[in-house]
């Protein structure tokens, strides 16, 4: 997440070394006062004005989610003006139910929508967003040019469809925000490529 939103930040990546160094050992972790500094430094940093931010109506509003079988998430960000990283405004993230363990990934992907959706329809409804997603079918499923052999999509489409959406698709490693703690952001570009190319 710090890897994801505060990359462009200066010294956070300093900040972060005990951190990192310490994930990477084998065995027993030991904690200590330099690892519990820098937990509560990288806690600081994703809750700086650097980049959680408010909403703002004015600018468009993308919607990133990420399902797998342990579980689901979901990001509300803005494009920062100068095009170089995203700006949080809200997170989420669950543990899957046993049913929700089994579902298929276009099935989960639809779902942790659904559930973004529900979390912030003051955000969401009634304006044109973006959704990120890495399950290329839902472009064709949200624009009813697939069918669906799933009762379940279906009904959750039927309960999507008085939305204002346009779908990106988004490799899962490239999304990395909802999808991993630790991977470079320069996807960042591509995504604003791909929401430019739909405007």
């Amino acid at each position: 997440m710090v890897s994801a939103l505060a990359a462009h930040l200066p010294h956070v990546f300093e900040t972060m070394r005990p951190l990192r160094a310490a994930a990477k050992g084998t065995g027993r972790l030991l904690w200590s006062d330099a690892l519990q500094d820098a937990f509560v430094a990288a806690k600081q940093t994703l809750t700086s004005p650097h980049v959680v931010v408010p909403f703002d109506p004015s600018r468009e509003l993308l919607v990133l989610t990420d399902y797998s079988g342990q579980g689901m998430a979901g990001a509300l960000v803005h494009i920062a003006h100068d095009h170089t990283h995203l700006e949080l405004i809200e997170c989420w993230s669950k543990t899957n139910t046993p049913a929700q363990s089994r579902y298929t990934v276009q099935s989960g992907e639809l779902d942790a929508f659904r559930q973004s959706v529900k979390r912030w329809p003051h955000y969401i409804r009634g304006r044109h967003v973006f959704w990120i997603t890495d399950a290329k079918t839902m472009s064709e499923a949200v624009a009813g040019t697939s069918a669906s052999s799933s009762k379940r999509i279906d009904r959750t489409l039927a309960e999507l469809q008085n939305l204002d959406v346009s779908v990106v698709a988004c490799p899962g490693k490239l999304n990395t925000i909802v999808d991993s703690l630790s991977r470079d952001p320069s996807f960042v570009s591509e995504m604003v490529q791909s929401v430019e190319e739909i405007k």
